[in-house]
Parts: structure tokens; sequence; C-alpha cells
């Protein structure tokens, strides 16, 4: 009964964390906290850029706050293959939905300590001296390329869960809703993921963002709900 408990409350902050996570990324997609940077249409590169790192800087610290929530999010993630083990052992595919929480999880974090990398990097300012347009350039440069690590790190970690979402859903009998649920999830998974391919970055945060507001928590809440109705199977050996 302890450990239903335990697993009961895991899923309950998964639950809580990922709307605490959606809510903060959705604010800063429609720029709720902080106004966008202004740029007028035929300002230079260098203009554009001082405004840039002018809003880094002001929005630096709603980020660290999502970013540590973010992480919590994923280590409890990594966590939850583990503790469901027991009720996913009768899908045949206990070992490998706990890799898919694990991984998914490592890489969730990792991509969420680049995102704080390049946040602090964003907001430490530039060389107001002779070199400011140099400096200014070489410092996007660096940071798109950590934007970019960043969010496929996070892409990956996203479809791997998905992928642990959908094998427990099709190894725990909570439900027909449930099970299509964690079918959904993976599906959109793949869809940020192609969205993020061809560019449509914007569309592809805010698809996530809703996804996981409103589907993830669902998903963990009703897990957590039919739990203790649930008999753990014996599980066999790790493989």
């Amino acid at each position: 009964m302890a450990a239903v408990r335990s697993i009961r409350w895991l899923l309950w902050a998964i639950a809580l964390l990922a709307i605490v996570s959606a809510l903060i990324d959705i604010a800063l997609q429609v720029h709720i906290p902080v106004a966008a940077a202004v740029v007028a249409p035929d300002a230079d590169l260098v203009t554009a850029l001082v405004a840039y790192r002018a809003y880094d800087t002001q929005v630096y610290p709603i980020i660290v706050i999502g970013t540590i929530v973010a992480i919590a999010l994923f280590a409890l993630i990594a966590l939850l293959g583990s503790r469901l083990r027991p009720y996913t052992a009768d899908g045949g595919w206990s070992d490998e939905i706990r890799i898919a929480f694990i991984v998914a999880g490592a890489l969730g974090i990792v991509s969420q300590l680049v995102n704080f990398a390049v946040a602090h990097e964003a907001a430490s300012g530039y060389c107001d001296c002779a070199y400011r347009t140099q400096d200014l350039i070489s410092q996007a440069r660096t940071l798109g390329m950590g934007s970019f690590i960043q969010v496929w790190l996070l892409v990956a970690a996203e479809v791997l869960v998905g992928l642990a979402i959908m094998g427990t859903g099709a190894s725990i009998k909570v439900g027909t809703g449930w099970t299509l649920l964690s079918d959904v999830l993976l599906l959109a998974a793949v869809l940020v993921a192609i969205l993020q391919l061809v560019g449509a970055d914007d569309l592809a945060q805010m698809i996530l963002g809703l996804f996981v507001l409103i589907a993830l928590p669902l998903w963990a809440f009703l897990l957590a709900r039919k739990l203790p109705q649930l008999q753990p199977e014996p599980a066999s050996p790790a493989r």
C-alpha cells in the first residue's frame, strides 16, 4: 500500500509540475511577463541584436524558474519508469518502457541545463566598446547554436516520453480513453518534432505547451486514480 501511495504522489507531482512548466512556457510565448523586443523594420542587425539582448536580460529570471521546474519534471519522469515496472510487466515491454522513461528524463535534464547556459549567456551583456558589433554577432551565432542543440535534445526527450507513455498505455488496463490519450500524447510529440523540423517553431511550442498543460496532467491523474485498483504483475528479471 505504501508503494502504491508513493507512485500516486509521484504521478500527482508530475501533473502539477507539468501544469506549472506549461504555464511558464505559454506565458513566455505570448509575452505576458515581459513585452517582446521592439525592433523597427528598417533597423540594422546590431540595433536588433541590442534589443534582443535587452529582452533576454529582462526575461532571464523567469527562464531560470522555468528551467528549475522542467528539470524537476524530467527527474520525476525518469523515476516513473522504474516505479511502474511491476504494472507494465503484463505487456511484455516493461524493460523497454523503463529505459525509455529514464533516457527521456536524462535527455530532458540535459536540454534544460543547455537552456540555462544559453539564457545566462544571452543575459550576460556584451562588450560596449569598439568591438561591439563583432561581439554581438559572435554572441548571436553562439546562442543560435546552443538553442539548436537544446531544442533537439528536448524534442528527443519528448518523443521518448511519448513512446514510454504509449507503451504504458498498452500495458496497464486503466480504460479505453486513457489508452487513447496515451497514443495521442505520442502523436503530439511526433507532430511537434515534425513542426520543428520544417521551421514552424512557434506553432510547435504552442502545441507542446497545450498538451503538457492539459493532456499530460490528465494522463497522470487518471493513472493515479486507477492505481489502487490495479494488481502489479510479477515482473520478470531485468533483461
